[in-house]
């Protein structure tokens, strides 16, 4: 049995354990919203009211959010009534807490949707996951103990990469923290390289016990296992802005002769990529 079927049954135990809200298990305990909240149908918080509501199609469930009985927002991109998760987080320690909303549309390896709000007038929206290539609930943690709190999710961009199963697939975390210039939680994980490069030399080390086995001339990596192997170490030194480093680790470590052409698709995504232009950009 292979280190990544390994992978795949360990993934597949989180997300019976934990339910829908998937996650990402830096430690033991997981801090997802169905954790920290207990799935009420309706809370009221400073004069606002948010709810669950059957539709806007047969069989869905969404939520709105309510100021003096006026809809003010709608949230719509869970299924079932179980999969929209609402509350009240302190994220910002100087601030009131704010309200925190995840959906999960029931797709099978992606489609969750959060947002943080704060509830002032106007409302402003301090997070919006739609705006990044981000799936997987969120997991909340103050990572540099300030007071202020972080929160983890998947990246989605390498996801299906070229002929890399879903199983395979480079899913790094990306940590998003509140600027407060901007008003906004943004990826941030050159702040928090070592924590999120903490496993990487496991990776380093599969990768090169596997490329000494790697005939570039005959090897067949249909199944994308090898090239998967690669990009688990190229990918999440990338999002740490740490291209030099990857690009060597590519050029050392990858034998086959579609060098080149993967070389090209990665910068492709990372030229649609959200998170990585953020990161890059400032």
């Amino acid at each position: 049995m292979t280190r990544y079927l390994l992978i795949a049954f360990s993934i597949l135990f989180i997300f019976m354990s934990i339910g829908f809200w998937g996650g990402i298990t830096f430690g033991q305990d997981i801090n997802t919203l169905d954790k920290i909240f207990s799935n009420e149908k309706s809370l009221s918080y400073n004069g606002y009211l948010i709810e669950k509501i059957p539709g806007p199609r047969e069989g869905q469930w969404s939520a709105v959010l309510k100021k003096n009985n006026e809809v003010i927002m709608r949230f719509e991109n869970g299924y079932l009534e179980n999969m929209t998760i609402f509350g009240f987080y302190p994220f910002i320690a100087s601030r009131d807490k704010q309200l925190v909303v995840e959906q999960f549309s029931g797709g099978a390896h992606c489609c969750w949707s959060d947002w943080i709000i704060e509830l002032t007038q106007p409302l402003s929206i301090l997070y919006d996951s739609q705006k990044y290539p981000v799936g997987y609930g969120m997991v909340i943690e103050d990572l540099d103990k300030d007071g202020n709190y972080e929160f983890i999710q998947e990246l989605l961009t390498f996801d299906y990469f070229d002929r890399i199963p879903h199983a395979n697939s480079p899913l790094p975390a990306v940590v998003f923290a509140f600027n407060e210039a901007a008003n906004q939680f943004v990826p941030a994980n050159p702040r928090f390289s070592d924590y999120l490069l903490k496993d990487i030399e496991e990776n380093i080390q599969y990768c090169e016990e596997f490329t000494s086995q790697v005939n570039p001339d005959t090897y067949d990596d249909s199944t994308g296992e090898y090239l998967s192997s690669v990009l688990q170490v190229v990918i999440p030194y990338i999002y740490v802005n740490e291209e030099e480093k990857a690009w060597v680790f590519f050029d050392q470590k990858y034998l086959l002769k579609d060098k080149e052409e993967i070389h090209q698709k990665v910068i492709e995504q990372l030229d649609n990529c959200a998170v990585y232009q953020y990161i890059k950009t400032n």
